[in-house]
This record gives structure tokens, sequence and C-alpha cells, in this order.
């Protein structure tokens, strides 16, 4: 049985050859310090220029985070559905749950997960590319959900990466047929890295397609999203992201909103328009700042309600310059009692043209600016019957999603 490491070296490597050691982690009485290597210190790249800004000494997390881990890291662990498999990979290999660390759980994460942050030693993947049946995968992912055994589990397991969320996920390498396979990160063949959503327990009907059709209007709307498709099979529809930490071979450093502020998903008193500032300070661009506003009024106006922390992220240039990442898990959510997860000026269910105007004046965006950006994204949604109806929706479910804009 093995033991519980005692500390975890940390690299940025986008890409094999041009990795860098960042510096490593340890338990400290349980819980987790960092410390920057002195190399890193000498030519530092800002990879959580907020909180997390290079510097020597033990530096530690939020206590909110989760296992206390400073944001960046935080970032790199799977939320629910990836946790759920990592216990059970740990049990069937005779570990007790409670002797698994936060160092354990980041070596399963290994070289496999989101954005361009690697973890060592790491645990061994699959050395090459196999196909995958995406309707077994769902099935066995369904009966894990439930608590069953699965025949599947290394499958689910190398496919789960660090991708967050409750919803059971799939990191894999997707072609122009919509042929999967693992992501070996090889761009070969024709495949390119993918995140493809399997079923829920708890999905309304026509959860694939209602994302996918959000997905349109939004790029009707003027957002940056990336590509997209909805994959068919036998049985089911899954809804299918190109993922974009990667290109062409090379990892990008990704940062969502939670990791850059050291904040939980669950704090939901973050305002708009203050991360909206922010985010100009930090990429210094009009563009990205008007971008983050058009997806605020997207979010109020079609009730993509889910719109906490580590639902929106940005993404690290070689330079170490910062960009808003495209626009992901947009669709239709009511909300915990018809809240949003972050509040727009100060309000987060009874929202009006004139809190976001007011946001959107805390972020420096012209009154003029952001009702043009709200006609923008109402004449999108204008397209909603259309494409919901291109896409195989239920006129009831798209009747429902209709008139609660209302």
């Amino acid at each position: 049985m093995s033991r519980s490491r005692d500390t975890l070296e940390v690299r940025y490597t986008p890409s094999g050859p041009s990795s860098r050691r960042v510096g490593w982690l340890a338990l400290d009485r349980g819980r987790p310090v960092f410390e920057f290597a002195e190399d890193w210190l000498t030519t530092p790249l800002p990879l959580s220029p907020v909180k997390f800004v290079p510097r020597r000494g033990l530096l530690s997390g939020d206590p909110r985070m989760p296992y206390g881990l400073p944001g960046v890291f935080a970032d790199s662990l799977p939320d629910a559905w990836g946790e759920r498999l990592a216990d059970r990979y740990f049990l069937s290999r005779g570990r007790a749950l409670d002797d698994v660390s936060v160092l354990d759980r980041l070596t399963l994460v290994g070289t496999s997960g989101m954005g361009a942050l690697t973890y060592h030693p790491s645990e061994e993947r699959t050395a090459h590319p196999a196909p995958l049946d995406l309707d077994a995968l769902n099935h066995e992912a369904t009966r894990v959900l439930q608590g069953s055994a699965s025949d599947l589990l290394p499958q689910l397991i190398e496919t789960a990466g660090s991708s967050g969320g409750a919803r059971p996920k799939l990191l894999v390498s997707l072609d122009a047929h919509d042929q999967l396979r693992t992501d070996d990160g090889s761009f070969q063949d024709g495949f390119t890295p993918w995140i493809v959503k399997l079923r829920y327990t708890q999905d309304g009907p026509d959860a694939a397609a209602v994302e996918f059709a959000y997905h349109q209007l939004a790029r009707h709307a003027g957002i940056r999203v990336p590509a997209a498709r909805l994959l068919t099979t036998p049985s089911d529809r899954f809804f299918a992201v190109e993922r974009f930490d990667r290109s062409a071979g090379t990892r990008i450093h990704m940062l969502s909103l939670s990791g850059l502020l050291d904040l939980p998903q669950s704090y939901f008193a973050a305002e708009y328009g203050e991360v909206g500032r922010l985010i100009a300070s930090l990429c210094e661009s009009y563009a990205e700042t008007t971008e983050f506003a058009r997806r605020m009024v997207f979010s109020v106006l079609a009730h993509n309600r889910d719109d906490h922390l580590k639902n929106t992220a940005l993404l690290m240039n070689a330079d170490g310059t910062w960009r808003l990442a495209p626009a992901y898990d947009l669709t239709f959510m009511r909300g915990p009692g018809g809240e949003h997860s972050m509040l727009v000026a100060g309000e987060g269910r009874h929202l009006t043209h004139a809190h976001l105007l007011r946001a959107g004046e805390t972020m420096g965006l012209e009154p003029a600016v952001m009702r043009r950006i709200i006609d923008e994204v109402r004449t999108a949604l204008g397209h909603w019957t259309e494409i919901a109806d291109a896409v195989g929706i239920l006129s009831a479910r798209r009747d429902e999603i209709r008139h609660a804009w209302q």
C-alpha cells in the first residue's frame, strides 16, 4: 500500500522541451504550502498576478479554497465528478480516503490537467491513444453517479483530467468525423483536444441541445466562444466543445476567476462590475472589457445564472500578458432562488437595465456603449426559436425558456 506523498514539484509546461520548475508543494501540519524555486524567482511569469505574486518563503492559500490550496493550484483539481473518480481510484488501490492528501490528488492530475501547470511525480497514463465508446462511457458514468462499480473506471479516470463541474465530462481527442479517442496531446491524424459533457442525473430535458443552442446564441450576440458540436449516438446527444487551453500541441496557462481571486466557487458576493474593472486592468484591453460586459448582459437576459467564479477564465500569453478565455458553460439556469451567482450592481435577482448600466460604469464603459451591447444581445436572443427548432429542442422546453426571459 502506497503512502501519501510529502512533496510535489510544480512545473510550467507550455510544451515538453520548455518545461520550467515553478516550485514545490508540501504539507505543513496537514495544510498545503508552496515555495517558489530560485530560478523561477529570477525570471518569473505572473501565473496568478493578483493573490500569488512570486516571492520567497512558504506561501499558503485562503482556507476557504479546496484543501486550503492557493487558487492557481486549486484550479488544477477536478470538481465533484473528478473527485468522485479519484476516490474510486484510491479505494481500488487499497487506500483509505483519510490517508489521501491533496498532493496525492494532484499527483493523479499529473500532466493531464487543464492549462499548463503539471505536477510531478505523476501517476502513469495511457501511453497510446485508444478509441472510446461514448454511449458505453455515458452508461458507466451514470452507474458511478448512482454509486455502482464500473468496469470502465480506468477509461473514465483517464479522460477526467481536471475539468470542473458536477456533470461528468470527458477530456478526449476528436476528429472531423466525431470519432473519439483518449487524448495523448499529439494533435496527430486529424484529432484535436475536446471536452465532451455526459448526461447528469439532474439534467433537464434536452440539456445537451439547450447548451448547444445557447452557444450559438452567444455567437450571434458577438461573444467569443470556442468551436462546439452536438454529438449524436444511437442512444443520446452530447455537447462537445474544443479545448482552448491547447493549441497545436502547446499548453496555454489558464486561470479561473476563482483561482485569480483566491475565492471558492461558492462565493456569491463577487460583483460583475468590480471583476470587469480588474479584467480591464489585467488585460489592458478595452476590447476585453467590452467582451466581459457583453457576457454579463447575455447571462442576465438569457438566464445563464450559473455564472460563478469558475465559469469565467483567463489565458496567459507566452509573454505573461493576459486575455479572456472564450466563454464556456453558457446555458439556461434558473439559479438558486432565482439568483445569479455573481451580483450586478449589488443585485442578484431583480435585475434591470439600470443595474447593467451601473455595472458597466464600474468597468469604465460609457452608458451609450452598454445600451448598444444590450440592444445587440437582445437582438441575438430573437433567434432563439429558430435555433432551438433547428437543433431539435422539444417545443415545450423551447417555450419554457423563452417565457422565462420575459
